[in-house]
């Protein structure tokens, strides 16, 4: 399920990226557009959230008006680059945002990488380098160059704010937090510089409401994804010359800690909004789970 909500938030970011760079090319205006994407997101969500009876929750105002402001700037720094440079590399660049949210789990999540991990992460910013130094491209600008990685910072930051709400709210608020964070958006673009051609003949246009319909769904599917690890303790074997067993607690198949049995004592651990304690003596392993929702925390030992 998790591979296909992947796959699903990919179409959705590759989809608004050519009707983005498909109206921007026959001439469009960019106001129009980003208005229009921002009532096609907001406004989707919208009714789901006053069908579902769901109220205010003040702390998710809060996480989506700081969303909405990053998300304000990766929708206009996006359109403009898409506008002024290559669609591909732009959103190959745009894409790279995953490096921001990496760097901010491992400094001040403690998870941890594997050596795979590291290697991954080193090719796609090597990527980078090379895609931007290369030729093949013709012409690009620096401020092309400027508008890719300021959508890329933006949209890194987007995931680090997504991912602190469902860390303190796994799984719920999401409708408020996207109905929240466009209403953000439609405040802020009136007073942003920008620089358009002809005025539209309407200020809507039915390509950015599609690609604001677009941008919803991977939006939501991000806070889904956020929300969707869990704390799992599990006993593991020591190299085989050590002879002792090792207690492993890990998120997702991160590892977050472990130390020998004997010396383990009593642990605990928060990931997504559950709190685990692990206490190891005696040659045994005791788990307790507190703001748990049933079969999402799994564990064995």
């Amino acid at each position: 399920m998790t591979v296909l909500l992947y796959v699903f938030q990919v179409i959705c970011s590759v989809g608004q990226n050519v009707l983005g760079k498909s109206y921007t090319k026959n001439g469009g205006n960019q106001a129009a557009f980003n208005v229009s994407k921002a009532l096609g997101g907001g406004g989707i969500f919208l009714v789901l959230w006053l069908v579902s009876g769901e109220g205010w929750h003040l702390p998710t105002v809060a996480y989506a008006a700081g969303y909405g402001v990053f998300l304000c700037l990766s929708m206009c720094a996006g359109l403009a680059a898409l506008a002024s440079g290559p669609m591909a590399l732009t959103s190959v660049i745009a894409s790279m945002s995953f490096l921001i949210p990496a760097g901010y789990a491992v400094l001040f999540l403690n998870e941890r990488l594997s050596v795979t991990g590291w290697i991954g992460v080193g090719c796609a910013a090597l990527a980078v380098w090379l895609l931007c130094g290369g030729k093949s491209e013709g012409k690009v600008s620096g401020r092309w160059l400027l508008l890719a990685f300021l959508t890329m910072a933006a949209n890194g930051a987007c995931s680090v704010v997504q991912k602190l709400h469902q860390t303190a709210f796994p799984g719920a608020w999401r409708r408020e937090f996207v109905v929240i964070s466009f209403f953000v958006v439609l405040v802020l673009l009136p007073f942003l510089p920008r620089k358009d051609g002809e005025k539209p003949k309407s200020p809507f246009t039915v390509t950015g409401l599609l690609a604001g319909a677009l941008n919803a769904g991977a939006n939501y599917i991000v806070l889904a994804l956020a929300a969707a690890l869990a704390v799992r303790p599990f006993l593991a074997a020591d190299p085989p010359q050590s002879g002792a067993l090792t207690v492993v607690v890990s998120a997702d198949g991160q590892e977050l800690d472990r130390l020998p049995l004997a010396q383990f004592g009593t642990h605990t651990y928060t990931n997504n909004g559950y709190t685990l304690t692990v206490t190891a003596a005696d040659g045994a392993v005791s788990v307790t789970e507190s703001n748990c929702p049933g079969q999402d925390c799994v564990h064995s030992g």
